[in-house]
């Protein structure tokens, strides 16, 4: 029984890690950006939590968590992802240039 046990801990596990993934905000960037560091790039008492933003350019730099030297360049305004046909327009910032 002890294979038994251990199998079903295993499964418990992976369980876990997908409720935890799961749970997790998949707007948190957007909301950071938004929330944070456009509002204090244009003056309001809000903590700034990007290296920069650049409202007319339409992106922050995020200094990430982890390593020295991450940064995230995150637009300013909504976009569904890297498959938006908005990134396809003459108009639209070159996000991975920029980056």
């Amino acid at each position: 029984m002890p294979l038994a046990r251990f199998l079903a801990a295993v499964i418990a596990a992976f369980a876990f890690d997908a409720q935890h993934l799961a749970a997790a905000n998949p707007d948190a960037l957007w909301e950071i950006v938004h929330d944070y560091c456009e509002p204090a790039a244009e003056g309001a008492h809000v903590k700034q939590k990007c290296a920069d933003v650049d409202l007319a350019g339409g992106y922050a730099v995020l200094k990430d968590r982890v390593g020295v030297a991450q940064y995230l360049l995150i637009p300013t305004a909504r976009i569904g992802g890297i498959e938006s046909p908005v990134l396809l327009d003459a108009h639209t910032l070159n996000y991975w240039r920029a980056a």
